[in-house]
């Protein structure tokens, strides 16, 4: 699967750990997870997202803010989604613009 240009490079600077914390955000978050799912299989894709993640929280000194079963459930909500069509992270978001509310965050963290 061929991913657009700025995911890519997105996707790169998550894994090579040089992506600033400020241009990281939750929007970025769900992006790498859909990259990641339009990827490998589910079990790869969350385990390669939580190894960036946690290296990605370490050299920030943010570890402390890392939810992996938070994590893990919004891998699986994004998997859930994904269809075979959504050639675009923009497709993803048009069908389920809720995965970029951080409601979903908090409701998950108060249950």
């Amino acid at each position: 699967m061929e991913l657009p240009e700025d995911t890519k490079k997105l996707l790169a600077a998550f894994e090579e750990n040089t992506i600033a914390p400020s241009s990281f955000g939750h929007r970025q978050h769900v992006e790498v997870a859909w990259a990641y799912l339009r990827l490998y299989p589910f079990a790869e894709a969350a385990a390669r997202f939580e190894r960036s993640l946690l290296r990605f929280a370490e050299k920030n000194g943010a570890l402390a803010k890392i939810d992996l079963p938070i994590t893990w459930a919004y891998l699986g909500l994004v998997a859930e989604t994904l269809r075979a069509n959504d050639a675009t992270f923009g497709a993803l978001v048009a069908r389920r613009p809720d995965l970029l509310e951080r409601r979903l965050v908090r409701a998950a963290r108060a249950s």
